[in-house]
């Protein structure tokens, strides 16, 4: 609890993954994907209570025995890769009344810390806001990004690098991206929302290093390498 605000934390891990297959439970370090986020939930000093929500039986036994005390079996129909991630949400809100505020943790973000969680609950619930999101500095501005139309460069956003009147990569403006880490929001306004995202939503600024969004072969492997740098100098 925080400014006797409760908030639940929901854990979402479909069983299908098409990049990384098995990847929730994948191993690294000799521990699953999801135990990294399960753990970081148990850490918060501020959730009340958090959930995993899955489609998948062997998923949610992985779950239970990381630590995660509530799991919810997930219908297969909101279980599929176009469907909304609010409907998972609405059927852990229904099964768990009178939370103020849901935290949305996605297991592909696994260095994300229990201090990010608490920061992003302080810097939203304690500004009085609504909903806040995880972003973090692009290493790739947009301003030197295109499409390609014709054969010719056509800038992807509205300014090129001429109007905006620089020339070096270090005096554009700071750019950020979502990370993929927190989704936090008051539950009556998500409930209205629909979802995470409004003219009124705050960005929570996280660190590059904690950043790692997990979508590939290639993003497990780097994850793998960084806990093998991690235990080296442990």
């Amino acid at each position: 609890m925080f400014q006797n605000k409760k908030i639940i934390g929901i854990i979402p891990a479909r069983g299908g993954s098409k990049g990384v297959p098995r990847k929730n439970i994948k191993l690294a370090a000799g521990k699953p994907l999801l135990s990294y986020t399960i753990q970081a939930a148990k850490e918060s000093r501020y959730l009340d209570h958090f959930v995993l929500s899955s489609d998948d039986d062997e998923i949610l036994k992985v779950g239970s025995e990381c630590g995660c005390e509530h799991v919810i079996k997930r219908p297969t129909n909101i279980a599929t890769d176009s469907a909304p991630i609010f409907e998972a949400v609405l059927q852990v809100l229904e099964q768990n009344p009178g939370y103020d505020y849901l935290l949305l943790l996605q297991p592909t973000s696994p260095l994300r810390q229990a201090g990010d969680i608490d920061a992003i609950i302080e810097h939203c619930v304690g500004s009085g806001q609504s909903s806040s999101v995880s972003v973090c500095e692009t290493s790739k501005n947009p301003q030197w990004m295109f499409f390609i139309q014709d054969n010719q460069f056509q800038p992807l956003v509205s300014q090129n690098l001429e109007q905006v009147g620089v020339k070096q990569r270090q005096e554009l403006p700071k750019a950020y991206h979502l990370n993929g880490a927190l989704y936090l929001a008051e539950v009556s306004w998500f409930l209205t929302h629909k979802g995470f995202f409004a003219k009124d939503t705050m960005p929570f600024v996280m660190p590059a290093e904690r950043s790692l969004d997990i979508d590939t072969p290639l993003d497990f492997a780097y994850f793998e390498f960084l806990l093998q740098q991690q235990s080296s100098k442990a």
